[in-house]
């Protein structure tokens, strides 16, 4: 779908792609979350429904700062991907978007000496297989 979309705009229309896609994340995660949020303990049952634990005070008053990076990045990611697609066949978008996942592991044992557990490498190399 990704392909179809990126291959119809092209490069010029590429951010107003990647800003398409960047509000359907918002109106899924708000769908999501916003319910959530609703006043007397409606959002607490509403979470029980959803198999989730509710969202308490203490997380909606804790610093949001790292989150908001965190989109800016997967914006910035988006964006990038969409000035690309146009000239990437979609078989190939396919298995760089799988080998995400083993790329940020080994980087991130790379230069932030992280460690991971010997499943969580076989769950990744079975991402980057697949």
């Amino acid at each position: 779908l990704l392909k179809v979309l990126f291959a119809a705009y092209g490069e010029s229309r590429a951010f107003f792609v990647s800003q398409g896609i960047n509000v359907l994340y918002c109106v899924y995660g708000g769908i999501l979350v916003y319910p959530r949020l609703l006043p007397a303990r409606v959002g607490d049952q509403l979470s029980a429904l959803m198999g989730l634990e509710p969202i308490t005070r203490e997380m909606q008053s804790s610093h949001q700062h790292r989150f908001i990076v965190m989109g800016a990045l997967d914006c910035l990611g988006t964006f990038l991907t969409a000035m690309g697609a146009v000239y990437v066949p979609g078989q190939f978008q396919t298995l760089l978007n799988q080998s995400l996942i083993p790329a940020t592991l080994l980087a991130s044992a790379l230069f932030l000496r992280e460690r991971y557990s010997a499943r969580q490498v076989c769950s990744a190399l079975l991402v980057g297989a697949g």
